[in-house]
């Protein structure tokens, strides 16, 4: 049966114990960010390599947010919440305690995992309170996510820095561990669901996996492969990609639901989600990679741990103050309008850095430009999958924008990083002005794209529709 809306359960408290569990996974997220080039110095680890290891975390995260979604909806989100963050605890313990570089990347995929807890937070917060309120705790809760981000940028350097690199994984995990037991005393259950008709579709889970291990795989490899094995491994990318479809829509259960696809609008936030993302994640591994660049490459600034945490926390402000406002104008106009001008945003801020990038402060201002304008663009990616979906799959439905998001974040991530590689310059074992330059000019483009595809979103918010199988709901007009 339909899940239940409980409106007035969910309180302060709730509120700010979702609030701070967002926080701190994405702390633990975060925390690489800045510490990446000590991780890449400390290991000697070749650009790639180092985006190798963001990205498997965030292939991980990709596939525990299909994942959690159908298990949210079938088990209850604080039952699946609960056991979630326990795997991150063991994730950040493994990363603490890491002896080699393959244990730390293990320890890391599992503190991936956590990543799969917005689904369950947007279910359950939806569960709990009305329509209203709900699009401004999306915006809550985006600036809930970015405000991670400035703690794990503020604590890292200072923690490497007084106890080691290690300890940037264990500290944010062990605030994972004391926060779960205010969960099971705080956050109501979920709403009476009958399981029957929620099951997963396993073998979705796993041919996924795999075609995001090759795609990985695939992208950090292109420095060192020839081009017909280049060429063979982008057919089993493809092929794989084929057989998840093939498995997603012959299954039994729902992974990633593609007959969401279907609700109209629904396409243009997927495609934008995409886009969006991509080049957050070139600008995300760009930037501290850029500040941390000698001095002597023309634009490098030299920067430690603690001073990159430093110089990203302005941006990570702005787009801490950019959710709720988001969240009002998504009310106020729709995600088509936000979109479109976070969009520009975007654009504007890698073309400032592409042209401007002698002083610290250009690179910052940038960067509060191009972090404000993603918490806008996210939150009305999210805010608009909510107010497509039916109610039932609101899980389901934000994971898999959640999983279009990581997927393109680390996509992103991977791609700035196999242009630095190849822009290194053998003298100093230093990537080339021109490789960043060229970064910023891909990433200004793919900033770009949600302009097209801000077209197939709503105006205003359209009426959710009762089921994803009926063909009444695919043609529903949005308003």
């Amino acid at each position: 049966m339909p899940t239940q809306t409980i409106p007035g359960r969910f309180g302060p408290l709730a509120v700010t114990t979702v609030g701070l569990t967002v926080v701190l996974l994405y702390a633990l997220e975060a925390v690489i960010g800045p510490a990446l080039p000590e991780l890449q110095r400390a290991l000697e680890l070749l650009p790639s390599e180092g985006a190798l290891l963001m990205a498997a975390k965030g292939q991980a995260a990709a596939v525990a947010t299909a994942i959690m979604g159908p298990l949210g909806d079938r088990y209850g989100p604080r039952r699946t919440l609960v056991l979630l963050l326990g795997t991150v605890v063991i994730g950040g313990a493994i990363s603490a305690t890491a002896a080699s570089f393959p244990m730390l990347l293990a320890g890391q995929i599992l503190e991936g995992l956590g990543i799969g807890a917005i689904p369950l937070v947007f279910a359950l917060t939806r569960q709990h309170t009305t329509p209203d309120r709900m699009k401004v705790l999306v915006g809550m809760i985006g600036g809930a996510v970015v405000a991670g981000g400035v703690v794990g940028n503020l604590l890292a350097g200072p923690i490497a820095g007084a106890w080691g690199w290690r300890w940037i994984f264990g500290v944010p995990a062990l605030a994972v561990a004391a926060i779960i037991p205010v969960i099971v005393g705080v956050l109501p259950a979920a709403a009476p669901r009958t399981r029957s008709g929620i099951r997963l579709n396993w073998g979705s889970a796993l041919v996924l996996s795999a075609a995001l291990i090759a795609l990985t795989y695939w992208i950090s490899s292109l420095a060192d492969w020839p081009v017909l094995l280049v060429l063979g491994g982008a057919a089993v990318v493809v092929v794989l990609a084929l057989l998840w479809i093939r498995v997603e829509r012959r299954g039994r259960g729902s992974l990633v639901d593609l007959r969401l696809l279907a609700i109209r609008g629904m396409r243009g936030t997927t495609l934008a989600a995409v886009a969006v993302s991509t080049g957050v994640g070139i600008t995300s591994f760009l930037v501290p990679q850029m500040l941390a660049a000698p001095a002597a490459s023309g634009i490098g600034f030299d920067a430690s741990t603690t001073q990159i945490g430093q110089y990203l926390l302005p941006g990570t402000l702005a787009a801490v103050a950019a959710g709720p406002l988001a969240g009002w104008c998504l009310r106020r106009w729709g995600p088509r309008l936000v979109i479109v001008y976070s969009s520009l945003l975007l654009v504007a801020s890698s073309l400032i850095v592409l042209v401007l990038h002698d002083a610290v402060w250009q690179i910052i201002a940038a960067q509060v430009l191009a972090n404000f304008a993603t918490n806008g663009a996210i939150t009305a990616l999210y805010g608009s999958t909510i107010a497509l979906a039916p109610a039932s799959s609101t899980g389901t439905a934000t994971g898999m924008i959640g999983v279009l998001r990581i997927i393109g974040m680390s996509a992103g991530a991977q791609v700035a990083a196999l242009i630095l590689t190849f822009g290194l310059v053998s003298a100093t074992h230093s990537p080339s002005e021109h490789a960043f330059m060229l970064i910023l000019l891909v990433g200004a483009v793919i900033s770009a794209f949600p302009l097209v595809f801000a077209r197939l979103l709503p105006r205003q918010d359209a009426t959710p529709p009762t089921s994803t199988g009926a063909a009444k709901d695919s043609g529903a007009p949005a308003r």
